[in-house]
């Protein structure tokens, strides 16, 4: 993890901030204003992991979805029924993978895995609720105040 100066932070937030809103596709712009803006929303997340048996065993063994461990091809093979079908649809038609951003300005790694879990999930999120974002939503969603419009697609 990267230690930040609160002048360093403030500088990094203000300036992903407005490069994610003027190219919202930049993700690793987004994944960084996450960083330097959700501390207090990682470490709500970590205290509701260790609250369970099962958040204390994904702490401990810190399973990861990656490219590596989801294979969209197998996943696109298996009936339309499933959640797996479903989520290959969705990372399909959204254009996207399981490669995500490597977590570097938060607190410590405790919460920089608990930042990697959620990104890892997110997209899980958006294939069980059914609420697909459309393409300009994504930075807003990514600065934690998406009020803009979502389609069920």
């Amino acid at each position: 993890m990267i230690k930040l100066s609160s002048t360093q932070k403030i500088l990094l937030t203000a300036g992903s901030a407005v490069g994610a809103l003027v190219n919202p596709l930049r993700g690793d712009l987004i994944a960084t204003l996450g960083e330097t803006t959700g501390n207090e929303a990682l470490k709500a997340m970590h205290y509701k992991m260790k609250q369970s048996t099962e958040g204390l065993d994904v702490l401990k063994n810190k399973p990861r979805v990656t490219e590596e461990t989801m294979d969209l091809s197998y996943l696109s093979s298996l009936p339309p029924q499933t959640f797996g079908y479903h989520y290959y649809r969705f990372m399909n038609s959204n254009q996207l993978s399981a490669k995500r951003a490597t977590t570097k300005f938060v607190e410590n790694d405790e919460l920089g895995y608990v930042m990697t879990r959620y990104r890892e999930n997110h997209d899980f999120l958006h294939t069980l609720t059914g609420v697909y974002m459309v393409s300009y939503c994504r930075c807003m969603h990514g600065i934690y105040s998406c009020r803009c419009r979502c389609d069920g697609s």
